[in-house]
């Protein structure tokens, strides 16, 4: 059984400081749930062991909230931003075998379009969401279209969660 997290990154300030969207912060209503959908991450099980991040300032932002809660050290996959659905599910399939869950941090509209890929469910990804989505599977490489179950869904923000 594998277990994948995919968090999309918490709300953002509208600009950087230095223009580019790479560099965007998150805003303080970002912060508040990003701490939410931290602690939801923390109290499910099994626990992420590896937390793979966009090097987005905003996904690494609110990695940072999940690593302070779990005590897991991320690892920053440039592939994660701006990737097209098909590179994210390479990421999947690339994850270490020795690893059992894992939680990937990334945007939209990659998130959204790799959770309906795995599972079959159409999910809105707001910002911040989670999706828990289970795999009967023995190796990441098997992690095929429709492989998954979407175990959990929630998004402080708007109020959805499964579970």
């Amino acid at each position: 059984m594998r277990t994948l997290y995919l968090l999309r990154h918490s709300g953002t300030l509208s600009t950087s400081a230095t223009g580019r969207d790479i560099d965007r912060r998150l805003s303080p209503d970002g912060i508040r749930n990003a701490e939410a959908v931290a602690e939801r991450i923390a109290g499910s099980s099994p626990l992420p062991q590896v937390i793979l991040t966009s090097p987005a300032t905003r996904a690494r932002e609110t990695a940072a909230f999940v690593t302070a809660e779990i005590d897991v050290r991320e690892t920053i996959i440039p592939e994660i931003y701006e990737a097209s659905a098909a590179s994210l599910v390479d990421v999947v399939r690339s994850i270490a075998v020795s690893i059992d869950a894992a939680l990937m941090v990334g945007h939209n509209p990659g998130f959204g379009t790799i959770v309906e890929f795995f599972t079959g469910s159409a999910v809105a990804m707001h910002s911040p969401s989670v999706a828990k989505i289970m795999f009967d599977i023995d190796d990441w490489e098997n992690a095929e279209r429709h492989a998954g179950r979407l175990a959990d869904l929630y998004s402080p923000a708007v109020s959805i969660q499964l579970r």
